[in-house]
């Protein structure tokens, strides 16, 4: 059986959260590329979660 850290959880949990973010970006024009931006930033701070089991800049 695979020990999965709580930081692969919440590095998953960020991943889903990245992904609903750009679905509402997707549809509200007003707000899209904040939305796109903290995405991104999400999805990286998510990456590096997963590779490291930790956030890195803590």
């Amino acid at each position: 059986m695979i020990d999965i850290s709580l930081g692969m959880w919440a590095g998953i949990g960020l991943i889903i959260v990245s992904v609903i973010l750009f679905i509402v970006g997707w549809f509200m024009e007003t707000i899209r590329t904040i939305l796109f931006i903290v995405g991104v930033v999400v999805l990286i701070l998510s990456g590096a979660l997963l590779y490291f089991g930790k956030i890195p800049f803590f």
